[in-house]
């Protein structure tokens, strides 16, 4: 059994922890996400995919945009995988 004088100090931490002031989402540095797609540009698929993308904007605060490049024109599977490998290309 855990000794309650113990115990005290760790509750305190957590709480002061949980109201420690965390910087806003807007303060933070934006994200993009690059999502390659073989799915046709138009198709049901892509516009799928379209309205999931343009969602993420609000719900993020306005912190991550989604870039998709549909059709293979990022190229195909192992192209796609040589670029992430190897950033700036």
């Amino acid at each position: 059994m855990t000794d309650p004088r113990r115990a005290r100090p760790l509750r305190l931490l957590v709480a002061a922890l949980a109201g420690w002031p965390m910087p806003p989402a807007e303060a933070q540095a934006p994200i993009i996400v690059r999502m390659a797609t073989l799915v046709p540009d138009g198709s049901s698929w892509h516009l799928i995919l379209k309205e999931t993308a343009d969602r993420w904007k609000p719900v993020s605060g306005g912190r991550v945009t989604v870039r998709l490049f549909p059709g293979g024109v990022a190229g195909d599977d192992p192209d796609v995988v040589r670029k992430m490998r190897q950033p700036g290309q």
